[in-house]
């Protein structure tokens, strides 16, 4: 879960870490993300029985924890229990939030700055050449330069950064078809929607402010999946 992974690597307070901007633009998202999961989930549970007597709910959680070699996604710290499954609501939503905000807002966040990073090869070169150093001795340019990629190397990996930077898929909220008609979950919908604008207009509002904008967690710029 985003906000506990800050935290656990102190980085989630602005006083010790400032203009962290994937955390601070983050966090809206993610708790848009769970206010809409947790709408859509409370519709379909009515009491903690429910949860508890939700085979397939528990045998969802099991393919999460269990080993890839055993065919399952090998995920660590899933919320529940190994041995009594899921047992409340919260549970479910931290567990969907989380799918949801790596699937669309993280992943973002990682691939569209791909190649304003990568473009620049010294910056970040996808690939170099020679031996890996194995002593501190002072090196010269000429050893920097034939140690990165070649020209046409740069050019495939331009090509390549380029393309995987660029949004294609429709916007985060925007599904491209609708799987579920119940009225909770349409207004559910609705009200994330509307919760995404309010985020999007307090990015925009921070963006004035910043020295260097960051758009890459502006809800209009995040995939509903990780298509690229």
């Amino acid at each position: 879960m985003l906000p506990n992974d800050l935290k656990e690597r102190g980085l989630f307070d602005p006083k010790i870490l400032p203009k962290f901007y994937y955390r601070d633009d983050g966090i809206l998202i993610w708790n848009a993300i769970r206010s809409y999961v947790y709408r859509v989930a409370e519709n379909f549970y009515d009491s903690q029985e429910e949860i508890e007597n939700d085979n397939e709910l528990h045998l969802f959680r099991h393919t999460l924890t269990k080993s890839v070699e055993s065919g399952g996604c090998g995920l660590k710290d899933v919320p529940g229990d190994d041995n009594a499954g899921i047992t409340d609501l919260e549970q479910i939503v931290d567990i969907f939030t989380t799918i949801i905000f790596i699937s669309s807002a993280y992943h973002a966040a990682i691939n569209f700055p791909t190649y304003e990073q990568c473009a620049f090869t010294p910056n970040f070169p996808v690939n170099l050449r020679g031996s890996i150093p194995n002593n501190k001795k002072p090196r010269t340019e000429l050893d920097v330069i034939r140690t990165l990629p070649t020209k046409d190397d740069t050019l495939k990996i331009m090509t390549l950064t380029r393309a995987l930077s660029t949004f294609k898929s429709s916007s985060l909220g925007n599904f491209d078809v609708q799987y579920m008609y119940n009225r909770a979950c349409v207004d559910a919908l609705k009200e994330f929607r509307t919760e995404l604008k309010k985020v999007a207009g307090t990015i925009d509002q921070r963006n004035r402010l910043r020295t260097v904008s960051y758009t890459v967690l502006h809800p209009d710029n995040i995939p509903n999946t990780t298509a690229i």
